[in-house]
């Protein structure tokens, strides 16, 4: 059984590689359409850079990209205090910094935590679970 730094790393090494794989897969499809229908080199390089700006995108503001979709509010401690001082406790048990916690106003029970790295994490609940 993997302890957490060593999934920690594996997790980073398996999204290094599906942005590769993501990369790759989208030049391959242009390249096989464009010299099939002999549209030049042009149409492959813009594959590569709308790919790649694709991906940092997502990976830099994925985050922020589902919270805004979702129309989530930041919980403060007075509304939400029980799921705020939850995660709080549990960030000083583990010796992290606090995520920003987030509330959608949904009737479904979901919850979500994203970020790429302790500094830009977030936690994600649904009024229904709470």
């Amino acid at each position: 059984m993997l302890n957490v730094y060593e999934q920690v790393s594996k997790n980073k090494i398996q999204s290094g590689l599906i942005i590769g794989l993501f990369i790759t897969f989208i030049t391959a499809t242009v390249y096989l359409i464009s010299s099939s229908l002999d549209l030049g080199p042009d149409l492959i390089i813009s594959a590569i850079l709308f790919s790649s700006a694709g991906s940092l995108v997502s990976f830099f503001w994925g985050d922020k990209i589902v919270i805004t979709l979702n129309n989530a509010k930041i919980a403060n401690r007075q509304d939400y205090f029980d799921l705020y001082t939850s995660v709080e406790n549990l960030s000083l048990a583990n010796q992290i910094p606090m995520p920003k916690v987030y509330v959608i106003d949904s009737a479904a029970t979901n919850a979500f935590a994203t970020g790429r790295d302790p500094d830009h994490a977030l936690i994600c609940v649904t009024t229904g679970l709470l």
